[in-house]
């Protein structure tokens, strides 16, 4: 009886284990073959479209390297600051102190010259320059334009100039090398040296004092050619009764040196060419004309 019921039971037993195990065993091999959720992807393997951050390091390299580098057909600014020298020849024609109503006088010309110092923009530029001139003048004559007929004098200058002033330019770009240059100076000028006035007479020899010619020529300087201006050596000598060729109170050079402005207005307008045949040097070439007259330059400068 015990074997009757064991073996209708032990065959339903293993019929339950045959429908039971293929089961598991598909949850089981599912199981072993799915990835774990929190597990690390091996070394040196990632996934797709992740971004390691080295296109954007090689990128910040490229870019700090082409900093500051010409690019192809890019223009060549030229450099901001510059440091040279300059040299200028000032010229004050006769005609022009004529122009005032003064009466004799002779054409000037003062040299001068120093360094300077420019700041340069595409368009613009900007130069200062303390720089020096000498206003030396032989003995002249000259007459006011308000003074009598006698009042002749001589005039001799000894005097320098120290100059600090500033040219305000534009440029105008001719070709790659060359530019067209135009605009304005200014600045002042601190006078120092001598400067004399001396009344002058009319004389036959050079010192005897004779009545004023209707005609003289103050620029005479032969007796054998007509009256010549002299010197006058103070008040009254030489004496003069009739014409007061000496007078009083006239400037002789006896009483010293006379008073000249201690400073001096530098105004001027230019034009002129800039040349630079490489990248750190500069030639110019000006012209002006202001409260000195005419003046010419040239200039040297060199990028720093």
């Amino acid at each position: 009886m015990i074997r009757r019921f064991a073996y209708p039971t032990l065959r339903t037993l293993a019929l339950a284990l045959l429908l039971t195990v293929p089961a598991g065993a598909v949850d089981l091999d599912e199981d072993e073959d799915a990835p774990a959720e929190d597990a690390e992807p091996e070394e040196g393997l990632e996934e797709e479209g992740e971004d390691d951050g080295l296109g954007e390091a090689e990128e910040e390299s490229a870019s700090g390297a082409d900093e500051g580098a010409a690019k192809p057909g890019e223009e060549v600014l030229p450099p901001k600051f510059l440091i040279g020298a300059r040299y200028r020849v000032m010229v004050v024609p006769q005609f022009l102190i004529n122009a005032f109503g003064v009466e004799g006088g002779r054409t000037v010309v003062v040299h001068g010259g120093g360094p300077e110092f420019a700041f340069s923009q595409k368009d613009f530029e900007i130069i200062l320059s303390p720089w020096f001139a000498g206003y030396s003048l032989e003995k002249t004559p000259f007459k006011g334009p308000n003074d009598g007929e006698n009042a002749w004098e001589y005039i001799e200058s000894y005097l320098s100039m120290a100059y600090i002033t500033g040219d305000f330019l534009w440029k105008t770009h001719l070709s790659k090398t060359l530019d067209f240059q135009i605009g304005a100076g200014a600045g002042i000028g601190i006078v120092f040296g001598n400067f004399y006035r001396n009344d002058a007479y009319w004389s036959s020899d050079g010192t005897t004092l004779i009545a004023p010619p209707p005609n003289g020529d103050p620029y005479n300087t032969n007796p054998a050619a007509g009256p010549v201006l002299a010197a006058c050596t103070n008040a009254g000598q030489p004496l003069d009764p009739f014409s007061g060729q000496c007078p009083p109170g006239g400037q002789y050079n006896a009483n010293g040196p006379a008073a000249a402005w201690p400073v001096y207005p530098w105004l001027t307008f230019q034009t002129g060419l800039r040349y630079s045949p490489v990248r750190n040097f500069i030639g110019r070439l000006d012209i002006g004309i202001g409260s000195s007259g005419f003046w010419f330059g040239l200039g040297a400068d060199y990028g720093i």
